[in-house]
């Protein structure tokens, strides 16, 4: 990972008192392992992110705005237009935010190469990723990503495909319907992410960015790229009554196989069944995404730089 942002996350530690207490909260955060169809996810018993998955705050409180911050809270640039903060409520270790300067709606429609660019500037080893404002970002009204390292995902285990060209692949896989993009060659990659959210658009959007959440990582001289189309952005248990319900909002990190719950109950309860359950509902049907491919394989200036390679893995 980038020596700066190591530094940055050590200096604030030391200067940020309350960030520093909830890091070391992280190290007594249970988790459990749950495995299905061969697929290992890690349920995260984390009750500080209750404020995310609860909360329901407006654009006035906008904690990403520099006047809303934490006093301590500092930010380090990143770019002309971006500056990284590190998350005070983390899921993982060295886990950042990575908001627009300005306040600005969430979308990523026209900059997806953002997150080819800044997985490589900040890499290797670190995971960017994005959720829609429908599908799991938790200030829907200011674009921000967020930064993770790549191996706190349990997603990075998923098999390399090692072509030198740019390849785009459709995964059906453990409740989950998903494209997974890899190759060497940044404009490529940023190309093929690019027109693959606009065709997204076309078929899933109705008009407005379609629900999707994006990981991006630059790991060993290769991207990798997982964007996880969505229908819903909660499971129908998440609106249960008490006693049947299961606080359970899926993002981008619950896609790439870190489940974070926020109450002890659902914490045990959540077994290989539900966990099924829950991402299928959320996640879009294949037959859907094979009509995103096909579109893709129509466009001239995509299909002769990428090998489409159809990959359904039941």
């Amino acid at each position: 990972m980038n020596e700066r942002l190591i530094d940055f996350y050590r200096r604030q530690r030391g200067r940020w008192e309350e960030f520093n207490q909830a890091c070391l909260s992280l190290e007594r955060v249970e988790t459990r392992e749950v495995q299905v169809q061969g697929f290992k996810y890690l349920i995260q018993f984390n009750p500080d992110r209750r404020i995310n998955i609860e909360a329901k705050g407006g654009e006035n409180s906008c904690f990403l705005c520099l006047g809303n911050r934490p006093p301590k809270q500092e930010a380090m640039p990143l770019g002309d237009s971006l500056e990284v903060l590190c998350n005070p409520r983390p899921i993982f270790p060295y886990h950042f935010t990575i908001p627009s300067k300005n306040h600005e709606p969430q979308s990523i429609s026209g900059r997806g190469n953002l997150l080819i660019e800044i997985a490589g500037d900040l890499g290797p080893g670190l995971a960017v990723f994005y959720n829609g404002p429908r599908c799991g970002a938790s200030v829907p009204y200011h674009f921000h990503l967020q930064a993770c390292p790549f191996d706190s995902l349990p997603i990075k285990d998923a098999p390399l495909v090692l072509e030198k060209r740019a390849t785009l692949s459709l995964i059906r896989k453990a409740g989950r319907s998903y494209f997974y993009l890899e190759g060497e060659d940044k404009g490529e990659m940023s190309s093929l992410l690019i027109g693959l959210i606009k065709a997204c658009g076309q078929v899933l959007g109705g008009g407005e960015e379609p629900m999707i959440n994006i990981i991006s990582a630059f790991d060993e001289g290769r991207w990798r790229v997982f964007l996880f189309p969505r229908r819903k952005h909660r499971p129908e248990v998440f609106y249960l009554s008490s006693g049947k319900r299961i606080a359970v909002s899926p993002g981008a990190v619950e896609m790439g196989g870190i489940v974070v719950t926020v109450y002890e109950d659902d914490f045990y309860r959540l077994g290989e069944e539900m966990l099924f359950t829950i991402l299928e509902e959320v996640s879009v049907e294949p037959k859907a995404l094979e009509e995103v491919l096909n579109i893709l394989k129509s466009r001239e200036k995509i299909s002769k730089k990428i090998l489409v390679d159809t990959m359904i893995l039941l």
